[in-house]
């Protein structure tokens, strides 16, 4: 971690083993006698004005007047817009606006370095954000799809049972897939339609029969097996279903009986 060294002026937050202080940078020197020996080896120490804080080892807070010497350390003291460090709007419960303001002491702004440092990390957190945003709705996008494309295959009962159970606010005298007996029809019009290019409800009702067969190939496919289906006896749709076809060669219309193999 590098910062520039402490300056005379500065409001630091000072956060080590044995000090939690906010105060004011008043003074340096590289003496050791003045410096009650802090100062070694020709690297200076800096003398603080305490504003408030507390002594770790004894827990007494420090007196507002005391003056500490301590070593710069970047990781241990943190300089007010210096770094992307601004001071908090508290400091140990107490207002760190009013404080400063009692003891006369105005804030620096922020140098350039830590704007531009401050900027980056901003820039970070929103492309954070935008990334955890971007997988909330990829999550979201995923789980309605598994929804709409969920089966329901309960093959312990009639095929027609499992569709009016699950489907059955789909059907109506108009409905061109219903029950009956243990079997549900499905009646293609002259144009091979299942329903209408508008009929939303249409659209839902075979998208609910599908799932109910475990059926994914998609609707066009569908079509095209029972259409397949009317040169066979019977068509196997999957272990479970089978589905058995006749059409109308005048009209072109076909119409188709599903069961679950085990209630025929």
């Amino acid at each position: 971690m590098t910062r520039r060294t402490m300056q005379i002026g500065d409001i630091v937050v000072v956060n080590n083993a044995e000090l939690d202080i906010l105060g004011l940078v008043v003074d340096a020197s590289s003496n050791p006698a003045l410096t009650g020996n802090i100062a070694q080896n020709g690297a200076p120490a800096f003398r603080i004005h305490a504003l408030h804080g507390s002594r770790r080892e004894s827990g007494a807070t420090v007196p507002v007047h005391d003056d500490i010497w301590i070593r710069d350390d970047p990781w241990q003291v943190h300089i007010d817009g210096v770094d992307g460090f601004t001071l908090p709007e508290f400091f140990r419960e107490n207002h760190v606006s009013t404080m400063l303001a009692n003891a006369g002491v105005q804030r620096r702004p922020i140098e350039m370095d830590a704007s531009k440092t401050a900027e980056a990390q901003q820039r970070q957190r929103n492309i954070v954000i935008i990334i955890v945003c971007v997988a909330l709705i990829a999550a979201a996008i995923w789980i309605w799809f598994r929804q709409e494309h969920r089966t329901e295959v309960n093959p312990s009962i009639p095929l027609s049972q499992s569709y009016a159970r699950n489907c059955g606010k789909y059907i109506s005298d108009d409905s061109r897939i219903r029950p009956y007996g243990n079997a549900v029809t499905l009646n293609l019009d002259s144009g091979r339609y299942l329903y209408l290019p508008n009929d939303d409800i249409g659209k839902r009702s075979y998208e609910c029969f599908a799932r109910q067969i475990g059926y994914t190939k998609g609707e066009q496919e569908f079509i095209r097996e029972m259409v397949l289906a009317t040169a066979l006896d019977y068509y196997l749709i999957n272990d479970t279903f089978l589905m058995a076809c006749e059409g109308d060669d005048s009209s072109g219309a076909v119409s188709c009986a599903v069961v679950n193999r085990a209630f025929p």
